[in-house]
């Protein structure tokens, strides 16, 4: 008997053992690695900057990744790579720098940064840069930064001071400027603190310059935020890990599907349920038949039909003899014999007063065997 049961309850449970199996697989694939997407300081791709966050903790340094400004006193130095912020963020974040902050900003086209002056690349290729006349003195013992190709130099005015310029063209690479009690740091692109460009030349020298200048420093790694204000639709906000969780979920149902929907037998023949069209053509004929004063005919299409439907529903066969239908209704149902045959198989009708009493009989017995048959 154990045994039995167990084997049961467990072809029942297989499904669902298979189906938990698929999406914990699934799931542990989706959610294994690190982040692919670009600049994220968790991906190990090389358009990540996983290695700027070891950098800068190996330094001492301390970095907290969040997707909100920093609040004043809590954070020495903010990284901005990509300038995705709202305008009410973009707000919080200048005063957290007037209030005295160091912010970096490595995007372009950033409100943030001052004028682009030109471009690094030529065609196709950014040669090192070197320090040259460096008027900030953060950065003035770090000798030359080799950007990556679509960095930009930015426009130095008398507000503001630059270092590492491009020859030919009147700007620089870095250029920072006062903002209240504090500063902001304009790199001409983030392309420098990705982990295939960190080793490049003095590239780490600079980051640990403007991002870690003394060990304890607390860093915030700003990442874009999950509403952003750029052109992306609501699907290119959906991570990659979402999505593959999505698809484990779709390739289990439709294993779960797939197992649901497998005949195990062949067919099996089921009795039809009366149709809806033969009960109306039974009161059709009989209220013909009581319309043109035929009265005995009416009651014998009434007690037909009534056979019948009580014949299928103890089992017997719709075409069974009133007689046989009436004993085993009355058995089936424990009404007395004598009441069903008197419904059934009783004298023919006469007149109109005792076919009104038939058909109320036929409804009540019709009702007693639906309720007491099962």
């Amino acid at each position: 008997m154990t045994s039995r049961w167990a084997t049961v309850h467990w072809h029942r449970a297989t499904p669902w053992v298979a189906l938990a199996v698929v999406v914990l697989a699934l799931g542990a694939l989706a959610g294994s690695g690190d982040s692919t997407e670009p600049l994220a300081p968790d991906s190990v791709a090389a358009d990540g900057t996983k290695a700027l966050v070891l950098s800068l903790r190996q330094l001492g340094a301390t970095v907290e990744v969040t997707r909100q400004p920093p609040v004043e006193g809590r954070v020495d130095v903010a990284l901005l790579l990509a300038d995705q912020l709202s305008s009410p963020d973009r707000d919080r974040l200048l005063s957290w720098v007037r209030a005295g902050g160091v912010l970096v900003v490595a995007d372009p086209t950033s409100s943030l940064t001052p004028p682009v002056a030109g471009s690094v690349s030529v065609l196709g290729e950014s040669p090192t840069l070197g320090s040259g006349r460096c008027a900030l003195a953060a950065v003035a013992d770090v000798g030359e930064v080799a950007p990556t190709p679509g960095a930009s130099v930015y426009t130095v005015d008398a507000t503001s001071d630059g270092c590492f310029e491009l020859d030919g063209v009147t700007g620089s690479l870095v250029v920072a400027r006062d903002e209240g009690a504090g500063t902001v740091v304009a790199v001409g692109g983030a392309g420098i603190f990705t982990n295939d460009a960190l080793g490049d030349a003095d590239n780490a020298a600079l980051a640990a310059a403007l991002l870690a200048p003394v060990e304890g420093t607390r860093v915030a790694f700003l990442q874009r935020s999950l509403v952003a204000a750029g052109d992306e639709t609501l699907g290119d906000l959906v991570s990659d890990r979402v999505r593959s969780l999505l698809a484990a979920l779709a390739v289990a149902f439709g294993l779960y599907a797939w197992w649901r929907a497998r005949r195990l037998g062949p067919p099996v023949a089921e009795a039809l349920p009366v149709e809806l069209e033969a009960a109306d053509l039974v009161r059709a004929i009989g209220d013909l038949h009581h319309y043109g004063r035929r009265h005995e005919e009416a009651g014998v299409v009434l007690r037909r039909d009534l056979s019948r439907r009580l014949a299928t529903r103890v089992g017997l066969a719709p075409t069974a003899a009133p007689e046989q239908v009436a004993e085993i209704v009355a058995h089936r149902a424990g009404l007395p014999p004598e009441r069903v045959r008197a419904v059934l198989v009783a004298a023919p009708v006469g007149t109109p007063e005792e076919l009104v009493r038939l058909a109320d009989s036929a409804r009540v017995l019709n009702e007693e065997v639906v309720e007491r048959v099962r």
